[in-house]
């Protein structure tokens, strides 16, 4: 889809010098985009809103991000940076199974890298560790399972592939600054189903 959006856009592909793009971050969201993403949402609500819009929106949310101020990251993929393309197979491997224990050596062998190159390679492009990226990721799904699945921690954290529930919660609290239990019960009196004291919100955008 870059791909075919790049052409579309007329961007020009071409090989970027080493270091030469930034790490990647959180980033505001302008209104077209909010506005794509909040319409991504609400056709999820219905399988057959997301099979038909899904796509369309979808096609629009990455030719957005790709007008953005990050855009040229994903670009990098398609211009022959073989760094940026590897660490971008990194990551999706990360994102699908994220549950595994991680074997930096053996992820490295899997996209064609050094066994040292990926501690290197990884923090320039996401300015934090593979371990600490994982564990990053972990906590994310798990906090989805908890919010949405309506699971409790023992169980979303077996899902992620934390062996020891205690772990999780203490790296839980550390991570959202606040305890399982509480993160959800705030959620929850946010969204109206149920009453919670009034309590100041967590910046997130620079926590790995």
């Amino acid at each position: 889809m870059i791909s075919e959006l790049a052409a579309s856009m007329g961007a020009r592909l071409t090989q970027q010098p080493a270091g030469a793009l930034a790490c990647v971050h959180a980033t505001p969201l302008d209104a077209a985009l909010g506005d794509a993403a909040i319409r991504m949402l609400e056709c999820l609500r219905s399988p057959i809103d997301a099979a038909v819009l899904g796509p369309a929106i979808k096609r629009e949310i990455t030719y957005r991000v790709l007008c953005g101020p990050r855009g040229e990251t994903l670009f990098a993929m398609l211009g022959g940076n073989g760094q940026a393309a590897q660490i971008h197979a990194v990551l999706r491997r990360m994102h699908a199974r994220y549950a595994e224990p991680l074997n930096v050596a053996r992820v490295a062998a899997e996209v064609g890298m050094s066994v040292s190159a990926p501690h290197q390679h990884f923090k320039a492009a996401t300015s934090t560790s593979p371990v600490q990226y994982l564990k990053a990721v972990r906590l994310h799904k798990a906090r989805m399972l908890i919010l949405h699945d309506g699971v409790g921690a023992a169980v979303a954290a077996d899902r992620v592939g934390y062996e020891s529930a205690s772990q999780f919660s203490r790296e839980f609290k550390r991570f959202f600054g606040r305890s399982p239990i509480e993160d959800s019960r705030r959620v929850r009196g946010m969204s109206g189903l149920e009453s919670t004291e009034d309590e100041p919100v967590i910046d997130l955008g620079n926590q790995h």
